[in-house]
């Protein structure tokens, strides 16, 4: 879906358009203004909806589909080189899936500005520089149905 657009990028990019075929539109300096963006919306208001994005680390903002299936191909692999690896694949008390997620602690959208984005979009995010201000929970469970006792990190605390 790509990084999701604020107003003025959005008319930057419509101006970029328009410089490129200057014949045809009737823009000061190429840019339409802020009755276009208005009726821009109306017009596409099945498509797009504004959301407030929150943030997501350059690192993980760059991770693609293949990168992900590249490193599960890597892991299977490295299992199958262990005695004894694939048939533990097979049990199902042994094979866990783990989730962690983080909160950051100053993901106020007072400071973000709405973004436009396609309708029905569930998760808008903005790339941004990691923070360190967050609670992480992480939560697993194996293929048989069993949960693991889930478990909050707080900065410099151990706590279960």
């Amino acid at each position: 879906m790509g990084v999701p657009g604020k107003k003025e990028e959005i008319l930057d990019d419509i101006a970029q358009m328009c410089a490129e075929k200057p014949a045809g539109h009737k823009y000061k300096d190429y840019k339409p203004g802020h009755s276009w963006f208005q009726k821009f919306q109306r017009r596409n208001k099945d498509l797009l909806s504004r959301h407030a994005p929150s943030k997501v680390s350059l690192g993980h903002a760059g991770v693609t589909k293949k990168m992900i299936e590249g490193w599960f191909l890597e892991v299977l692999r490295y299992i199958a080189n262990i005695p004894g690896g694939m048939e533990a694949l097979s049990d199902l008390r042994r094979v866990f899936n783990m989730d962690e997620s983080g909160f950051a602690m100053d993901a106020g959208t007072g400071h973000i500005k709405m973004v436009m984005v396609p309708r029905g979009a569930w998760q808008v995010c903005k790339r941004a520089r990691g923070t360190k201000e967050q609670v992480t929970v992480n939560a697993a469970c194996n293929t048989a149905g069993d949960y693991m006792f889930w478990f909050l990190l707080f900065p410099g605390k151990i706590m279960m």
